[in-house]
């Protein structure tokens, strides 16, 4: 599994209108999100076999993506 790194941050910047564009960070996330980007992080790391950052990179691009499909709520 390979990470896109300059891909991931291109979605950062090109984040929809409804908020997204504030997320630097996993801590920049709504409550909803950062708790889903957690467990997959730790998923990712420990039954993926994955080095945490790149766990967690990989968590955050799919948690934005989500946002993407989804809006800032995860409902």
């Amino acid at each position: 599994m390979s990470i896109n790194i300059v891909e991931f941050l291109d979605r950062l910047i090109d984040a929809p209108t409804w908020g997204a564009d504030r997320i630097t960070s996993p801590h920049s996330l709504p409550m909803e999100w950062r708790v889903e980007y957690e467990e997959r992080a730790a998923i990712l790391e420990y039954d993926g076999e994955l080095p945490r950052w790149r766990a967690e990179a990989q968590a955050m691009q799919e948690i934005l993506a989500r946002m993407g499909r989804n809006g800032p709520c995860s409902d």
